[in-house]
């Protein structure tokens, strides 16, 4: 079948791949800058800190993981999706009654935490007293990623880096304060993330307002809106905490918080290598949305010619970094965490079928099918529980990163078959001779 291909969109096509390279320049840039500063403070954390603390830094971190799907019920996806077409509504409309809704479920959530003390405080070890800073926590966390998906989104990617380096900056300045400096422990760590993500939120305030993306004003069509995309997320959004997270919990209450805190530091280590994943995946995502509107036969094969490049380069910076992690190990943590290396391989590629995974949900959210994510994750979510419970009692904590690597697994390989159903590719390089080529 002819397709034909209008001169203004071959050059469309070639300024596309350009940008998208130079994203991925930029996008690489900064992930390295926002990893390094966690990265160089790990030796120093681990000296001043004791496994017991990090497995209780971990269980607050878990926390937030857990709460963060019901505070504002996804708003930061819906801003995203809704910012694509920003000239068919009024988006600072939209901006800012998603932000109501924040305001409202954070309320809601903040006096359920209460009615759940007891079970909190049994199963994450975290006392009542600390409720109100995890909330806030969450919530400025939201605005932060509003502002970071917005500047992705838009082919911004130097305002994105600066300020997602400059909040790293701001909270681990405050985390080496109270944990070095004042000797506060666990406590300086959550009171560090606590002050930072504060001063970016309203920052994130500030830069909304500036750009004429807050107007006050209830829009009832606007909360439905943002309702009927982010809460078919929820479980999509709960279940890839429950994948990412699940580990850190079960090991807490089956083995013990000392081997929480030597697996989290694995965890730790092990995201390094989410630096060029996560890279290309915020690179591609602006893109991608761009080339899938052309929706002709050579778009289509750009978009899988891309996809081919970026699973190569991806699974062999994985097979590199893998090889050279394990003998540095020593280095980088006092030895009390010299355990935590039996725990990075399985973590790694766990860490780079995730990034498949994502690359591959950008089908489903631009076909607005959000419910098959929420499907999806629910029975991933449930089958990691299962098979690392077990794992567990099998392998100990080797276990933990045996069922998420499996969870991850399984959830590429289904998401790639889903989303070629909904938006059919041309994956089959043998057959592009029944394109037009261009």
């Amino acid at each position: 079948m002819m397709i034909l291909i209008l001169p203004w969109q071959k050059f469309y096509l070639g300024t596309v791949k350009l940008k998208f390279v130079k994203s991925i320049g930029v996008y690489t840039i900064v992930n390295i800058l926002d990893k390094t500063v966690p990265f160089l403070m790990l030796p120093i954390l681990t000296r001043y800190l004791s496994p017991e603390e990090f497995g209780i830094i971990a269980m607050f971190l878990v926390f937030i993981s857990f709460i963060f799907p019901f505070v504002g019920l996804n708003i930061h996806g819906a801003v995203t999706r809704q910012y694509i077409d920003k000239e068919k509504i009024d988006i600072a409309s939209y901006v800012t009654n998603a932000l109501y809704i924040l305001v409202v479920t954070s309320f809601i959530l903040y006096l359920l935490l209460y009615m759940f003390d007891t079970l909190i405080l049994t199963y994450f070890h975290i006392n009542s007293q600390w409720f109100l800073v995890i909330i806030l926590i969450t919530i400025s966390m939201v605005i932060s990623e509003i502002i970071l998906n917005i500047y992705n989104i838009s082919h911004r990617p130097i305002h994105y880096g600066i300020f997602r380096i400059l909040r790293t900056l701001t909270s681990y300045a405050f985390i080496f304060t109270f944990v070095i400096l004042l000797s506060k422990g666990w406590k300086g760590r959550v009171q560090g993330q606590f002050y930072g993500e504060i001063i970016f939120a309203i920052i994130g305030l500030i830069i909304l307002s500036h750009s004429k993306l807050i107007r006050f004003g209830i829009n009832i069509d606007h909360i439905k809106s943002t309702l009927k995309f982010g809460v078919p997320l929820i479980p999509h959004a709960f279940g890839a905490v429950i994948i990412s997270m699940s580990d850190r919990l079960l090991i807490t209450n089956m083995v013990g918080i000392d081997a929480t805190g030597i697996y989290v530091v694995a965890v730790q280590i092990s995201v390094i290598i989410s630096v060029v994943i996560g890279s290309i995946k915020q690179a591609w995502a602006p893109h991608f949305f761009d080339k899938i509107k052309i929706n002709t036969n050579e778009s289509k094969r750009e978009l899988v010619k891309f996809t081919y490049i970026i699973f190569i380069f991806i699974f062999l910076i994985t097979l590199i970094f893998s090889f050279i992690i394990q003998p540095l190990i020593p280095y980088i943590v006092d030895e009390r965490f010299h355990e935590s290396k039996n725990y990075i391989n399985w973590l790694i590629y766990g860490i780079t079928f995730q990034g498949v995974y994502h690359l591959f949900t950008n089908y489903i959210f631009y076909a607005r099918k959000t419910y098959i994510l929420m499907l999806l994750t629910f029975f991933v979510s449930a089958l990691n529980i299962v098979i690392s419970y077990y794992l567990i009692k099998l392998n100990g904590p080797l276990g933990a990163a045996q069922g998420t690597f499996i969870a991850y697994s399984i959830t590429a390989i289904i998401v790639l078959y889903i989303s070629n159903k909904i938006l059919p590719m041309p994956w089959n390089v043998f057959k592009w001779k029944n394109y037009y080529n261009a």
